[in-house]
């Protein structure tokens, strides 16, 4: 019994150093073709606080992807209950929302001096930031870190607050 209480000893130094370095993990994952994208929005929808901070350019691969799969996203969110916030480039919108999805999508337009800057839809959620270039490109990134995702969250509060609400 002693013997093993010292090489528990031992261990326990090992232990917290391999417990230290997963807490600092970083996760990068790369998803390639429509068929992966698709998981990648997956990932998103079932993320476990049921919160999504979404950075959106008008060229996006929502607005590229199929219509039936846009809208099962959409409805997907609604039946989760997924707590939306939506940054849009500060722009004239061709299409018009009716008030109940502007609400729920709770939209506002980023500073005019942002539009244009955003290449990708980049979705935050959980501790985790999802990148969808537009279709074209045929690949999506989600990098799971909470530091990361710390500095983007950031960005977004910072963009949010500057934000003018969309009236449509």
């Amino acid at each position: 019994l002693d013997l093993r209480e010292r090489a528990l000893q031992d261990l326990l130094p090992a232990l917290l150093q391999q417990q230290t370095k997963e807490q600092r993990s970083v996760e990068v994952l790369h998803y390639e073709g429509l068929a992966e994208i698709k998981l990648l929005f997956e990932e998103a929808l079932y993320c476990k606080e049921r919160a999504w901070n979404i950075i959106a350019p008008s060229h996006n691969v929502l607005r590229q992807i199929e219509s039936a799969y846009a809208q099962y996203v959409y409805q997907t969110q609604r039946d989760r209950g997924i707590k939306l916030r939506t940054l849009w480039e500060n722009k004239p919108h061709e299409k018009k929302h009716p008030p109940e999805e502007i609400a729920r999508r709770n939209i506002r337009l980023m500073p005019k001096a942002m539009t244009g800057k955003f290449a990708s839809l980049i979705i935050l959620f959980d501790d985790a930031c999802a990148f969808f270039p537009p279709l074209e490109a045929s690949s999506a990134v989600l990098l799971r870190s909470p530091a990361v995702h710390s500095s983007f969250a950031a960005i977004f509060e910072g963009l949010w607050e500057l934000g003018i609400p969309y009236s449509g």
